[in-house]
């Protein structure tokens, strides 16, 4: 599916909170387009320019078989939240 598809299909859903996860090589090329208010996007690029296999989406899909135990937030974040906004906008 390209950007535009997926784009029209993520409008019908604008008065729901939404998570777009695209676990692709040169998926930074789908923010602009799919982003919107209340809408969580979570992309394996920074941009579309990156073409080598992205590994993020094995990880992200084993995170959900973990059946250990998660540690308290307290106990494992060590970056606020503007770090996490300027590691993720640079």
């Amino acid at each position: 599916m390209t950007v535009a598809d997926w784009a029209s299909l993520l409008k019908r859903l604008s008065a729901q909170k939404v998570a777009f996860i695209n676990t692709t090589s040169s998926s930074g090329a789908f923010l602009p387009a799919v982003a919107a208010p209340g809408r969580t996007v979570v992309t394996a690029t920074k941009t579309g320019g990156e073409r080598n296999e992205a590994m993020f989406g094995e990880f992200f899909v084993e995170a959900f078989g973990d059946t250990r135990p998660m540690p308290t937030a307290t106990a494992t974040c060590r970056c606020s939240r503007p770090s996490i906004t300027r590691t993720t906008r640079s």
